[in-house]
């Protein structure tokens, strides 16, 4: 693992009560003695970097971890662009066949865990354990985080421990604590509805996410015909209405619930077997059975899914596979790439899935308001549920500062604003660390470009407006510009290589006292003539506007129509006019979901889309 240095930085465990404890690593000595209930803490250094040394601990039972490094620790967390694995990075296979030579670094896997009452140990599971970075053993391992910690490692000449606790689809609501939520006053209902679960937790009954389990799946019997009838299973109902559809779709299905079907044959050699479900991109909801055992679920915007099949379900012969989907924005369906669509079955050749499969719109989206009330979104979208299981049982480790990637799944909800700055305020009291830096990554530009200006708010514009406005009133927190970095067709790009060096690079600015080398942030507007003059902060070197057409600003008068903008670079500022705008009143910069990006800095930064009339 990797302690924390130049601190005297919390150990903590349970033992038998009242026992007395010793604790020696690198020369540095610590006692303490477990309370009531067992827990002990103490506070051992401050420790200069190095290593590795042992920890022994002393007591009832004695106890050394081994291979320990001291340097600095970073929390990396959020969605599913923070999950996504160093293999499916671009240059993914390169860097894995060379991480045994980053000795420095060290990770650790959190995993995905929820609770419905703040927990003292991850759970369910077992214990996360740390990771050396070998060849090929760290495939799955977030991109983003690995690329950050190495890149720090090489400009601290220093060890890096780098933790992740993400999980795809997730809100940042699952990610506070209830008392945070309860202070803004958002999602009471929800929240009195996991009290309840969690009382009957307390007294001996099923666990919170066993209850809330049954209630969705409750649910699903109650309002799905295809679920109650069964269409999961192989002997499908005769009364289900099953047409042909290709898969990969290029047209979205109807909204509500659609489900879809393929059954296909396995050899004897495949029987038992475990393996991976392959499905590709797919909107929005989506649950999986093969052969009526449900296998995985999932939500999200377009990203692909993975679910591992367990040993002894794949049989010889006819196989199926059943997925329920629901959509309610008229962009359901089953997308991505062909190549994306397969059974791998372990030691056996891969099943393509790709081609015709059997489909049925067996509810209507009339029906998706009528989720259980309150609307039970499954674990990972509960408010606290994240924060309970992954997020507090870490504390009060003393993590040098937090990269956060996420407002995915939070994509055009106005109350980012209040919630993200509230966030990094919860975690800072979870961590018992006023000034805890965080890095907030913004996210990156997704769908098609649109040709004109937008005058309406954008879904991943009020996330990102919400990102910059935390960063810019929010003491030692720092701001990742990706838009640059996106893919129209994939919300979930591969360039996380550069988004992992920027994070770092803003880390380094946040945390270590250098140049805060984020890019420009927009720091006010002067109306001139027919011109707006705009300001930024976070400028080191000077701006560097890239020629591109449209250029990315937009300005409006009082009528408030938006016309696209000619801008020129005027030594630390911009100027910005339109034709036929005479009196311009507002000024926008890459509001719309995938915007053209033409402002950067001169070390190359893109400056954060931002809108002067934000009413935040």
């Amino acid at each position: 693992m990797v302690f924390p240095r130049d601190r005297a930085a919390p150990v903590w465990g349970w033992t038998t009560p009242g026992a007395h404890l010793r604790l020696t690593l690198a020369g540095a000595h610590a006692e303490a003695i477990a309370g009531t209930d067992g827990r002990w803490q103490a506070a051992l250094g401050p420790l200069a970097a190095g290593g590795p040394y042992t920890l022994t601990i002393d007591g009832p039972q004695h106890r050394e971890c081994s291979d320990v490094l001291v340097g600095d620790v970073w929390l990396f967390s959020g969605q599913s662009n923070m999950e996504f694995g160093v293999g499916g990075a671009e240059g993914g296979g390169a860097e894995l066949a060379q991480a045994a030579a980053e000795t420095g670094v060290r990770l650790l896997s959190v995993g995905r865990r929820i609770a419905g009452t703040p927990r003292l140990v991850p759970t369910p599971g077992t214990a996360p354990t740390w990771l050396v970075p070998g060849p090929g053993n760290f495939g799955g391992f977030s991109a983003v985080a690995w690329f950050t910690g190495k890149q720090l490692a090489s400009e601290l000449k220093i060890p890096i421990g780098v933790v992740c606790c993400a999980w795809s689809g997730s809100n940042i609501r699952g990610w506070m604590s209830d008392g945070a939520l309860a202070k803004l006053g958002l999602y009471a209902d929800e929240r009195d509805a996991l009290k309840l679960l969690s009382a009957t937790e307390t007294a001996g009954g099923p666990d919170v996410p066993t209850q809330e389990r049954a209630l969705i799946t409750a649910w699903w019997q109650s309002q799905d015909p295809g679920t109650s009838g069964g269409c999961f299973r192989l002997a499908s109902p005769a009364s289900t209405p099953w047409t042909p559809v290709t898969v990969p779709a290029a047209a979205p299905l109807p909204n509500g619930v659609v489900w879809l079907r393929r059954e296909i044959e396995l050899p004897a050699a495949a029987a038992g077997r475990t393996g991976r479900l392959r499905l590709g991109a797919m909107l929005d909801e989506e649950t999986t059975w093969i052969n009526g055992t449900q296998v995985g679920e999932t939500g999200g915007w377009n990203g692909p899914r993975t679910h591992q099949i367990p040993p002894q379900l794949l049989q010889a012969g006819r196989n199926l596979v059943a997925i329920r989907t629901l959509a309610d924005a008229g962009r359901g369906g089953a997308h991505g790439d062909v190549a994306d669509w397969s059974l791998e079955i372990d030691g056996q050749p891969a099943v393509p899935l790709a081609g015709t499969w059997q489909s049925a719109a067996t509810a209507p989206a009339s029906v998706i308001p009528t989720k259980p009330a309150p609307r039970f979104q499954g674990g990972n979208r509960s408010p606290s549920m994240m924060y309970n299981g992954g997020i507090a049982p870490l504390a009060p480790f003393a993590f040098n500062g937090v990269v956060w990637y996420q407002g995915e799944q939070d994509a055009g909800n106005p109350d980012y604003y209040r919630l993200l700055p509230a966030f990094v305020a919860d975690w800072r009291a979870t961590f018992a660390a006023p000034q805890l830096p965080v890095v907030v990554v913004q996210l990156p530009g997704f769908h098609s470009r649109v040709s004109e200006p937008v005058e309406a708010q954008v879904w991943f514009g009020l996330v990102r407006d919400a990102q910059l406005q935390t960063a810019r009133t929010v003491p030692h927190v720092g701001l990742v510009v990706t838009t640059d970095l996106g893919d129209a067709g994939n919300v979930h790009p591969t360039r996380k290589r550069e988004v992992g060096e920027r994070a770092a690079r803003a880390a380094l600015g946040v945390a270590y006292g250098r140049p805060d080398a984020g890019g420009p942030l927009y720091d006010g507007m002067t109306v001139e003539g027919p011109a707006i003059r705009v300001r930024f902060t976070r400028l080191h070197d000077g701006l560097d506007l890239h020629p591109g057409d449209p250029s990315g600003f937009a300005v409006a008068a009082a009528d408030g129509v938006w016309h696209h903008a000619t801008a020129r670079v005027d030594g630390q500022t911009i100027l910005v006019s339109a034709a036929g705008v005479t009196a311009p009143q507002v000024v926008r910069y890459g509001w719309a979901e995938n915007p053209p990006v033409t402002l950067y800095d001169s070390a190359g930064l893109p400056a954060s889309p931002f809108r002067s009339d934000t009413v935040h």
